[in-house]
């Protein structure tokens, strides 16, 4: 999940690692916390931190680790399925599990990219078609949907409705721009989205979770003309 440093959004900027995430990440002999340097995203589920010179680490929220409703048996179980469904897309990362504590986290090497907006689709607009045409298949098999736009991207895709000086963005998908090979689209967040919540769930995720793929669907539709679900 790496940006340009003008990419990154100024609130992050120098904004140090929480203490509670050092401390959790301090339960995973993998990691090394000294290396975890300064926020610089965040999701729905996690904060994004620097690690290292060429990675990043992906730590779930405080509330989340209290109230695990996003376990790390689901974690990978969805990294599985979007890698069934967009293995060209991927990028790979490594999930990690605590061994005195419930719970997760995921490291991922940085990659030169930026977020998908209307100015700069038109680079990557046939893989973006193409893999929406997956997300169909996903949609038709699975009952479940790729989270395209990402907690920042809902955010920012909805202030632009209202607002021209927000950019609408895709953050789940980026546009990889590595030196001599052409522009490309890469997956940088593996998450799922439940369509419809007549699935079992005692948790209520899944019906937290169609309200943002319905979120995705329409503001997908509206900034970028393409239809997630058939």
């Amino acid at each position: 999940m790496n940006r340009p440093e003008n990419n990154i959004p100024t609130r992050y900027k120098l904004l140090p690692p929480l203490h509670s995430d050092i401390e959790y990440a301090a339960t995973f002999p993998e990691i090394i916390p000294e290396q975890i340097g300064p926020v610089i995203g965040e999701g729905t589920f996690h904060l994004v931190y620097e690690y290292g010179p060429e990675n990043v680490i992906k730590i779930p929220r405080l509330a989340y680790r209290v109230f695990p409703i996003i376990t790390l048996e689901r974690v990978r179980r969805e990294q599985k399925t979007v890698k069934k469904y967009f293995s060209e897309y991927v990028r790979e990362n490594t999930t990690l599990e605590s061994l005195s504590l419930p719970g997760y986290v995921i490291v991922q090497r940085r990659v030169r990219a930026e977020n998908i907006t209307p100015r700069n689709v038109g680079e990557v607009m046939e893989e973006l078609t193409r893999l929406v045409s997956a997300n169909h298949r996903l949609i038709e098999n699975e009952g479940v949907s790729f989270d395209f736009l990402g907690f920042q991207g809902v955010l920012d895709s909805s202030k632009a409705l209202v607002d021209p000086s927000y950019i609408p963005s895709i953050t789940n998908i980026l546009l990889e721009k590595e030196i001599n090979h052409p522009p490309r689209i890469t997956m940088v967040d593996l998450g799922l989205l439940t369509v419809d919540n007549r699935r079992s769930d005692t948790t209520g995720v899944d019906g937290l979770q169609v309200i943002f793929f319905n979120i995705n669907r329409a503001l997908i539709k509206y900034h970028f003309g393409l239809d997630i679900k058939e």
